[in-house]
C-alpha cells in the first residue's frame, strides 16, 4: 500500500495537477498561473497541524521567548515524557485510519 501511495504521489498527482487542474478545469492562463503560485507556497508543518494532539510541543520556543528564559533543555526535559506519550497516541491514531 505504501509503495502504491508513493508511486501515485510521483506519477498521478503531477499528471492530475498539470492535465486536469491547469488545462481541463482552468478557464484561462491566469488561472493556471495562480495555481502555480498557490502550489509554490504550500507547506505542511506536522507540529502545527497536530499541536492540539501533541500537548503544545510547538509552543516551547514561544514560551521561552515570552518569559525571557533560555533554558530550553530543562523545559523540554520536564515535559518530554508527556510529549512522547502524546506523540505515541497520535501515531497510533494515524495507524488506525482506514
Amino acid at each position: 500500500m505504501e509503495a502504491l501511495g508513493a508511486e501515485s504521489y510521483r506519477w498521478v498527482t503531477p499528471a492530475y495537477y498539470e492535465i486536469a487542474l491547469k488545462t481541463k478545469y482552468s478557464r484561462d492562463e491566469e488561472t493556471s498561473q495562480m495555481l502555480d503560485i498557490i502550489k509554490s507556497g504550500l507547506r505542511f508543518d506536522f507540529g502545527t497541524v497536530n499541536t492540539a494532539n501533541l500537548e503544545g510541543v510547538n509552543a516551547v520556543f514561544r514560551e521561552l521567548m515570552d518569559t525571557g528564559r533560555t533554558d530550553f533543555v530543562s523545559l523540554y526535559e520536564r515535559n518530554e515524557a508527556r510529549y512522547l506519550r502524546a506523540l505515541d497516541r497520535l501515531m497510533e491514531a494515524y495507524q488506525d485510519l482506514p
